[in-house]
């Protein structure tokens, strides 16, 4: 059964009194739709022009959907339901963004004569990766021939996840029978989120940087040795100054400084990108908010001190993972 009771203007929710001067709705839930009863005969008069309006506002303030099912939400009608009445809606992004966790949307709703219930389909993205349980929200504005509800005139969707952590591509392995793609996924994951994919080619190309340091070094020490204190009789026309082996000798030790001093840059960079933090920052705020969502029964199973150390401790050694996977890299390069 569905009921609502909206301030002044619907009367005080249980308060016959009020009824005398105000107009009053009565909401059933009959056959999955809603049955209008005006408690209104017309014998009192309306106090304001706006109150002769029809009014429009979502059937709840918040609404849940899950990933791979249709998805609609219910807006609903209230007044004399004597002339057509339209209205703008449209959604915006929250916590979920636009074209990752839902696609925007955004149109006119019309009720015609008669018509008390509407609803606005809105398609939910689907994605075989981990989520968190993330909001957006629908608005309605810009009213035609009716007034919008004071406070209903905007609610929030979650979108509840059910897929296993970090993908449901391995939701049927055992811990004892972890397979390296589940470390794949988890990676994918962490890239998906926003500002984290350049971040991480960046730190992959930037971190050979000390790879073409040791391989300078190597072919430096055989180029003075072969070449700059040689003493060949064509090795003057190797030399990087021509004919003068004191200053290109002195341009190579201006390099073996330089270089020390580009990794030292980039050691700074690196730590300012701070990926692992950010991929932490993004496994606890998950947690929480999947936590935050959870039903009584499974808060229950779920100790709050079990998710404390997850926040406070575990969330950095899996976020290290990213740092095994440069060192990885690194070292193949």
């Amino acid at each position: 059964t569905k009921s609502i009771c909206a301030g002044h203007t619907m009367g005080a929710c249980g308060n016959k009194a009020a009824l005398t001067n105000s107009r009053e709705v009565r909401l059933g839930d009959l056959k999955n739709s809603y049955q209008y009863t005006p408690l209104n005969d017309g014998s009192t008069p309306l106090g304001t022009a706006n109150e002769k309006l029809d009014i429009v506002q979502f059937a709840s303030a918040i609404f849940v959907a899950e990933e791979g099912q249709d998805f609609s939400i219910s807006v609903m009608r209230l007044g004399h339901l004597e002339d057509e009445v339209r209205c703008h809606f449209r959604t915006e992004g929250g916590s979920g963004k636009a074209g990752s966790r839902y696609e925007h949307a955004e149109g006119e709703l019309v009720f015609e004569k008669g018509v008390f219930e509407k609803t606005i389909p809105i398609s939910i993205v689907e994605s075989p990766l981990w989520s968190a349980t993330l909001e957006f929200k629908v608005i309605l504005e810009n009213p035609v021939q009716c007034q919008l509800g004071k406070y209903l005139k905007s609610c929030r969707v979650k979108v509840i996840d059910q897929d296993e952590f970090p993908s449901g591509l391995y939701a049927k392995e055992t811990a004892e029978d972890v397979p390296m793609g589940l470390f794949i996924e988890y990676v994918k994951l962490a890239l998906e989120q926003p500002g984290n994919t350049w971040r991480f080619l960046v730190t992959v190309i930037f971190d050979q940087v000390k790879n073409g340091y040791i391989w300078f070094t190597l072919k430096v020490s055989v180029y003075l040795v072969n070449v700059v204190f040689g003493h060949r009789a064509d090795a003057e026309e190797e030399l990087l100054v021509p004919d003068d082996p004191e200053k290109t000798a002195q341009v190579i030790g201006l390099m073996y400084v330089l270089l020390p001093l580009l990794l030292h840059i980039w050691k700074v960079t690196k730590t300012k990108l701070d990926l692992n933090g950010r991929c932490k920052l993004f496994l606890q705020t998950s947690v929480m908010r999947k936590y935050m969502n959870y039903s009584a029964e499974s808060r229950r199973e779920v100790t709050q001190p079990e998710v404390v150390a997850f926040v406070m401790q575990k969330s950095d050694h899996l976020a290290g993972g990213i740092s095994e996977v440069f060192s990885l890299l690194e070292t193949l390069g």
